[in-house]
């Protein structure tokens, strides 16, 4: 399964998510993300300046629905510079969880 990068903007810093099955011993540098519920967009193309749009849109869309966005996001990529360098070919899944919807 293609790995998840998660951008935290206030920090500047990425982390990279796996699926794991089960945890076989405490890990101090992992940590579990809870299920939630958010809003999400699939990306075609490059990043630059392009994906910045697509996350105004989406923020955009939840704020007329009058839903609040949580602080993180998460980009995974469907299709990625590893299988391929046109970067119009790209396909990224990006979502923004909302506030208070986990479980």
């Amino acid at each position: 399964q293609p790995g998840t990068g998660v951008f935290d903007d206030a920090n500047k810093k990425i982390e990279v998510c796996l699926a794991v099955a089960e945890a076989k011993e405490d890990c101090s540098h992992c940590r579990w993300l809870k299920g939630f519920r958010g809003v999400s967009a699939t990306h075609i193309g490059k990043h630059e300046p392009n994906l910045r749009k697509t996350y105004r849109l989406l923020l955009q869309w939840a704020q007329e629905q009058h839903y609040e966005v949580g602080t993180d996001s998460l980009e995974e990529w469907l299709i990625s510079p590893i299988l391929t360098t046109q970067e119009d070919l790209w396909v990224t899944k990006v979502v923004i969880p909302l506030q208070g919807q986990t479980f």
